[in-house]
């Protein structure tokens, strides 16, 4: 009997550490209403709640147009995070002058607090530096007057290069990527989310 008490009281254990060093929670409603979470950046405590609505830029800068948005996990975007954080995605195509549209994404997900949402900012800039090494550049940039990573990354000779922004607010992880090779475009699109 001890033994089985043991052994139920450890897999409960092994349940609760692994959820903790998750990082991330559910995307549905935690019940906090957003009142729990630290904000590394002002010591207040902060969460942002976070739905569908999130990655629904209103109104767009000039050129976007919103294709669709839904339900993402940061594997299945190859964000290069070893954990399964979830969120929602808006994408959005960019066409100026006729130009043939392109696409961006507008990704948030959302994570257990700050300090967690800024450590995946730190994994994707580790996971890139080791894809690319030297053959890109990560930068910091301002958003929505706060600090915005920045990487630029060469892919092929018909797409010179990448970008993706990549931010923490509050607990949320908020990613600005695609094919779109129009840096100042990318910007508008990340600065006009409000995030």
């Amino acid at each position: 009997m001890k033994k089985s008490i043991f052994s139920i009281l450890l897999l409960l254990l092994v349940a609760v550490i692994a959820v903790g060093a998750a990082g991330c929670v559910d995307s549905g409603d935690n019940g906090t209403n957003g009142t729990n979470g630290t904000n590394g950046t002002n010591g207040t405590n902060n969460t942002t709640p976070i739905n569908s609505s999130i990655v629904v830029v209103d109104p767009l800068p000039a050129g976007f147009t919103l294709m669709a948005s839904g339900n993402i996990t940061a594997t299945s975007e190859e964000f290069g995070l070893n954990d399964t954080l979830v969120g929602y995605q808006g994408v959005y195509q960019y066409s100026v002058n006729n130009s043939s549209p392109t696409n961006a994404y507008l990704s948030v997900m959302e994570c257990a607090n700050a300090t967690a949402a800024q450590g995946y900012v730190q994994e994707m800039i580790d996971d890139n530096n080791a894809k690319y090494g030297n053959q890109s550049n990560v930068s910091t940039i301002t958003i929505n007057g706060h600090n915005a990573t920045l990487i630029t990354r060469p892919v092929t000779a018909s797409t010179p290069v990448r970008y993706d922004i990549v931010w923490a607010k509050d607990n949320l992880l908020v990613v600005v990527n695609g094919p779109l090779a129009d840096l100042n475009a990318m910007e508008a699109l990340a600065n006009a989310s409000k995030l």
